[in-house]
């Protein structure tokens, strides 16, 4: 059957309201499954989300607890920069967009064959979980402060850089292990 002009129009204009409303159902479902993943993974750094970085601690525990083998529980780090919150709060997110990745880059590359993973803490800190080290908890925690501090990378985008970083063996819960290693 032949449609006539009018027929066509019409029939144009129902595609193209049909196109135009499944690009909006693609956006939509784009914008949602970007939030549910802003949920685990921090959009800035790839690490884990606090919440997301806590569960996988807790089953990471859980593991070794039901485990035969005897190695421990491992060590949670954490790595504190104050000047990534000021950098924030006086020269804006821009100037902070240029740090936070690069420091996020050098942690995950000094324990890149460790096992450990990785999470954000707040505004200036970072967390770093070694289930299990050949390294004793102070040992790992000078070793990552030094080589932090000796990074060109971080040195140079941070003036007058303070890094802080502390551990603590790793406890039942994140929360308690946290308050050890503050």
């Amino acid at each position: 059957r032949k449609l006539n002009t009018s027929q066509r129009r019409q029939l144009l204009s129902f595609a193209r309201l049909v196109e135009s409303e499944i690009w909006e159902d693609i956006a939509d479902i784009q914008a949602r499954a970007q939030s549910r993943l802003a949920d685990h993974i921090d959009p800035l750094t790839g690490f884990f989300s606090l919440d997301e970085f806590s569960h996988r601690y807790q089953q990471c525990l859980q593991h070794v607890k039901e485990s035969e083998e005897k190695w421990s529980f491992g060590s949670l780090l954490l790595i504190n920069l104050p000047q990534l919150d000021f950098v924030y709060r006086v020269k804006g997110l821009d100037a902070y967009l240029h740090l936070v990745l690069p420091v996020a880059k050098s942690i995950a590359g000094l324990l890149v064959n460790s096992n450990a993973f990785f999470g954000r803490y707040e505004r200036d800190g970072f967390l770093v979980f070694v289930p299990s080290a050949d390294l004793s908890s102070q040992q790992l925690s000078t070793l990552v402060s030094e080589r932090l501090q000796q990074d060109s990378a971080i040195v140079t985008l941070l003036e007058q850089t303070s890094i802080h970083c502390s551990v603590a063996p790793a406890l039942s819960d994140l929360d308690r292990t946290l308050h050890c290693c503050e």
